[in-house]
């Protein structure tokens, strides 16, 4: 629905407002870019292209798996795993 109806929707807005309405999604957000880029699972890039979001979602797919913890959890200890220098 969001595809077809929304708006505006760059960026990271489509998530957030799956995660608002209660949905179980990830956010890329810098940091979580940076914590995937340390976890060397082959993405190297800024999440643009098709390759690198396959990369990303397939990481995802296989941690939800191994861990059964929801995607917004996981997104959440990327982002927290990351240190500020």
């Amino acid at each position: 629905m969001l595809k077809r109806r929304g708006a505006r929707l760059g960026g990271n807005t489509g998530p957030r407002v799956l995660r608002l309405i209660g949905m179980d999604s990830f956010i890329l957000s810098p940091d979580v870019l940076q914590a995937l880029r340390q976890a060397d699972i082959g993405f190297y890039g800024s999440a643009l292209s098709m390759k690198d979001m396959k990369l990303i979602q397939t990481a995802f797919n296989e941690w939800h798996k191994d861990t059964q913890l929801p995607y917004t959890h996981i997104s959440k200890i990327l982002s927290y795993s990351v240190g500020n220098v």
